[in-house]
């Protein structure tokens, strides 16, 4: 009985071996390569990941071009065709040649973009002087409504005596004077 288990562990012992396996080097660097293939590391992916996003902006990117392109041709045909008809409409006599009648078109494209720009210029300009004109009407209404409360304060408080108020009771109505006087003349709000 001992004799057997004893030579079981011997046979055990020469299973497992003492003699070191060596692999080489190819099939060292296939193994790891194989591993690196199964199992990507995370910064591969990121990699993978930044370049899938970065052609997908650049796709976008191509895709807003060519839409602004289409709506600059789409304009461009839009006042080519309003051209033409107005210059067709107004130019239309037989002796006339065709490259005065394109020219014409020509200069008059140029002056509509012309006015077109002016006119953006001039709407520009009114907003800013609606923007002033309500930044210096809430100027005045604060004034105006400072000057009245601290007349209202003082008549509360002195209200035995209101004559004692009369700097506040001066400084409203020349307050009240002067935006009177600036909405009449015309040029309201412009001091």
């Amino acid at each position: 009985m001992g004799a057997s288990q004893s030579s079981q562990r011997a046979e055990d012992d020469s299973a497992v071996g003492s003699t070191p396996i060596q692999f080489s080097r190819d099939v060292v660097n296939e193994m790891t390569d194989s591993m690196v293939a199964a199992h990507p590391s995370s910064s591969s992916l990121d990699d993978r990941i930044r370049a899938q996003i970065k052609s997908e902006i650049q796709r976008l990117h191509d895709t807003e071009e060519e839409v602004q392109k289409e709506i600059a041709i789409a304009l461009a045909k839009e006042n080519d065709d309003g051209v033409h008809s107005r210059a067709a409409a107004a130019t239309a006599t037989p002796e006339q040649d065709g490259d005065e009648t394109v020219e014409e078109e020509k200069e008059e494209a140029t002056s509509h973009a012309l006015n077109s720009i002016l006119l953006s210029g001039d709407i520009e300009e009114v907003r800013q002087k609606v923007d002033k004109f309500a930044e210096r009407k809430s100027v005045v209404d604060a004034q105006t409504s400072d000057a009245a409360g601290s007349l209202l304060s003082c008549y509360k408080k002195n209200s035995s005596r209101p004559l004692d108020c009369w700097k506040e009771v001066e400084t409203f109505r020349t307050l009240v004077a002067d935006t009177e006087r600036r909405a009449i003349s015309g040029g309201a709000w412009t001091s």
